[in-house]
């Protein structure tokens, strides 16, 4: 059985600025299990993939060329995008905690 942490846990510095401050704000309202902590851990990592995802797409566009040819494809780091935010999302809600309705 999980135990609880006594204080709040340490921030994991590979995170991005945004999902440390995310961190920071989400564990200082109580006590985590390493179980809840190890979710909310994995939910920024895929929030921080999303968003890597998302400045990438910005600069490349939605379609690019692929393997030389002239054709036009849709940018595949948009599946990417998408399935990382959907698993940040995913963990948050398994954790019940809320975020703003038009998303991070």
């Amino acid at each position: 059985m999980a135990t609880k942490t006594q204080k709040t846990p340490k921030t994991p510095g590979h995170l991005s600025q945004r999902s440390q401050e995310l961190w920071a704000e989400i564990t200082d309202s109580g006590r985590w299990s390493g179980a809840r902590l190890a979710i909310l851990r994995a939910s920024l990592e895929a929030l921080d993939r999303s968003d890597e995802a998302r400045e990438q797409i910005a600069s490349q566009g939605l379609l690019v060329k692929v393997d030389g040819s002239k054709m036009l494809r849709t940018n595949p780091l948009l599946r990417l995008e998408a399935s990382s935010r959907a698993q940040a999302m995913a963990g948050l809600e398994r954790l019940r905690l809320h975020y703003p309705a038009g998303g991070f």
